[in-house]
């Protein structure tokens, strides 16, 4: 049983200071004073550095995955001799937003108001999505399937938008491709709030593969005649066009699963 008087509340245990008579040995209970103040500012110490070290640390680094993205995909079109492609903010947002809606989902789908939530003034428009543990990877398998990569080198586009959210150690992205007239509101858009990435599951050593899935195809503006569906024929490498990544067994999984999809 506790003393009466004695506090017991809390990780700590406090002794009460005994009140003497007036006048009594004032430094001895100036020294008991200092030495339970000392206490308190000691344990206040240890609790204010185990907060801080339970706290999670924010990453705000999902718009530094959106410019790897948007360099990967300008320095294929550039090997392919066709224009690069300009971030739109409405683009990108719509982008941002629909990536939201994946990682809430916890799978990959394309978004069925495109061409409603699209700049007016948009002639052509594609879209890809994908899912998976690096920015390398995901833009890997963009690559090697073909309705993908119809989009990455399509010479008309010259807007783009690209949303990336991460969840539990899952990129989840959308590339939203347009043609437009040039001037069409083409500025850089503005770095969004990045929330802190969750650190209660961490990223596995071993990352998802990457899960893309069939573009629709692009609808013509109803102001415009209907463009051709068929696609310009890919030009022929030449010396500095990147050979492609040589097969391994996790690439054929993640092309088995596009085949699948793209059926």
């Amino acid at each position: 049983m506790a003393a009466a008087g004695t506090s017991t509340k809390g990780p700590f245990a406090v002794r009460p200071i005994k009140a003497g008579p007036s006048g009594s040995d004032p430094p001895h209970v100036r020294m008991k004073l200092l030495r339970v103040l000392a206490a308190w500012v000691s344990a206040l110490s240890v609790f204010t550095g185990l907060s801080a070290a339970i706290a999670p640390a924010a990453h705000a680094d999902t718009v530094s995955e959106e410019n790897q993205f948007l360099a990967l995909t300008n320095q294929l079109r550039s090997s392919l001799g066709i224009q690069t492609l300009t971030p739109q903010p409405q683009l990108t947002t719509m982008a941002r937003n629909w990536s939201s809606q994946m990682a809430a989902a916890g799978t990959i789908s394309h978004n069925p108001n495109l061409t409603s939530l699209a700049p007016s003034n948009w002639t052509a428009l594609g879209e890809n999505v994908g899912m998976g543990g690096a920015v390398a990877a995901i833009q890997t398998a963009f690559i090697n399937s073909p309705h993908h990569y119809e989009n990455l080198a399509n010479g008309a586009y010259n807007y783009v938008g690209i949303g990336v959210v991460d969840s539990n150690g899952t990129i989840f992205v959308t590339v939203d491709f347009m043609a437009a007239p040039a001037g069409g509101g083409g500025a850089a858009p503005a770095p969004k709030p990045a929330a802190p990435r969750p650190t209660a599951a961490p990223r596995p050593v071993a990352p998802p593969a990457p899960r893309v899935t069939t573009p629709p195809a692009a609808a013509p503006a109803a102001t415009t005649p209907p463009a051709t569906t068929s696609p310009a024929p890919a030009p022929a490498p030449s010396a500095t066009t990147p050979a492609p990544p040589k097969d391994s067994p996790a690439l054929q999984q993640v092309l088995s699963q596009l085949r699948e999809l793209d059926s």
